[in-house]
């Protein structure tokens, strides 16, 4: 067993994504009970659900290993957890997948605040014995977000500079994947320069069919992106799909808003009415 007086240094100042906090919660009777996983530098949880509390142990390791087996191998940087007899088996999960796993103090549970915090946010159906999300928890629970913050997006490619993949960063800082990807695109592009924000620029149809029939031809949409100075490949994705779908009046500017429209319905106009119409006209 390791305790943390021995966990690095830099897992205190929560700049380093990867660190995780554990702890385990048994339900009523011991009949169930649930692991709670928070991510120090996001605070990104995970739920470890135990199907059985009496031989939680093997469900620990077991569950473990199968929450961090998918996550990127830059967000396993350590596990905290506390002596609990669920760990026993702790042994079993550095070995699989490499995680360092380091242990509070006897009766210190500020040692990992922030699994402490989230697990303040949980209650225990009392009836059913098993856990729920009270609405203090829901509140505050960071949901995914379809689009980036400029804080986020500094966030982002600080880490593609340290080498974290768009996926990683994704999961690191709870973001929707696509706004992520688009983003590490531009970057793989500008590079910091991603984070400047470009005034819009519109092309004329030739440039786009251009770009489009060059790109069925084979040249890959990053650098035809570079080529024509265009947001990122995704955009030379977009019209080509648009061409394959449209034909050429796919890469047609649309007219913006509502078609006009006209009575069908309405009776032509008689003589009278157009003379009328003229007189009025001219006064």
């Amino acid at each position: 067993m390791t305790l943390i007086a021995e966990r690095p240094v830099f897992v205190e100042d929560r700049t380093i994504p990867g660190a995780w906090e554990g702890d385990l919660i048994i339900g009523k009777a011991n009949k169930s009970a649930i692991g709670t996983l928070v991510e120090r530098s996001s605070g990104k949880v995970m739920l470890l659900r135990i199907p059985d509390a009496k031989h939680r142990a093997d469900h620990v390791r077991d569950g473990l290993i199968g929450l961090f087996r998918d996550l990127p191998e830059q967000l396993r940087g350590s596990l905290t957890w506390d002596q609990g007899v669920e760990m026993h088996q702790h042994a079993g999960v550095t070995e699989a997948i490499g995680l360092p796993i380091y242990f509070c103090d006897p009766h210190s549970p500020w040692q990992r605040g922030s699994n402490e915090n989230i697990n303040g946010l949980l209650d225990w159906s009392p009836k059913v014995g098993h856990l729920i999300q009270g609405p203090s928890f829901r509140s505050s629970q960071m949901y995914l977000k379809s689009t980036l913050s400029h804080p986020d997006a500094v966030s982002a490619v600080e880490m593609f500079e340290q080498g974290f993949t768009a996926k990683s960063v994704a999961l690191a800082l709870d973001l929707a994947g696509a706004p992520v990807q688009m983003l590490y695109q531009r970057w793989q592009l500008r590079g910091s320069g991603a984070l400047v924000t470009r005034e819009r620029k519109q092309y004329d149809f030739d440039t786009k069919l251009q770009i489009v029939l060059r790109h069925t031809k084979g040249e890959s949409g990053r650098a035809l992106a570079e080529e024509f100075g265009l947001p990122s490949p995704s955009t030379v994705a977009n019209w080509t799909s648009k061409y394959r779908r449209e034909g050429p009046d796919g890469l047609s500017p649309k007219r913006r808003g509502r078609p006009p429209t006209t009575r069908k319905d309405a009776p032509p106009e008689t003589e009278t009415e157009a003379l009328r119409r003229e007189n009025e006209r001219c006064l």
